[in-house]
């Protein structure tokens, strides 16, 4: 039998999905970060540095730590530093 465990940028993109897909009064209430350190025991610093990145490369949308928008998020953590993300494929 094998166990397999999910990474951290899977918890994250995980409960940004269910984040996005929450009622307004939940999701414009609870930043990103709080919403996930809620659901997961990740730490605060590991969820900023994927959020942040995730953020920079245009990937989600923040306003002031609320999640405002999501464009494609990838699929494994491999790909989200492998590549600068959709923004700069719009400029090819």
């Amino acid at each position: 039998m094998t166990i397999s465990q999910l990474s951290a940028y899977e918890i994250i993109r995980s409960h940004l999905l269910e984040l996005i897909d929450e009622p307004n009064a939940i999701k414009n209430n609870i930043t990103a970060v709080n919403y996930i350190m809620d659901h997961s025991f990740l730490s605060r610093s590991g969820i900023m540095r994927v959020l942040s990145k995730l953020k920079s490369d245009g990937y989600i949308h923040l306003s002031r730590g609320i999640l405002t928008d999501i464009i494609d998020l990838p699929e494994k953590m491999n790909r989200l530093y492998s590549k600068s993300g959709p923004r700069s494929q719009q400029n090819e």
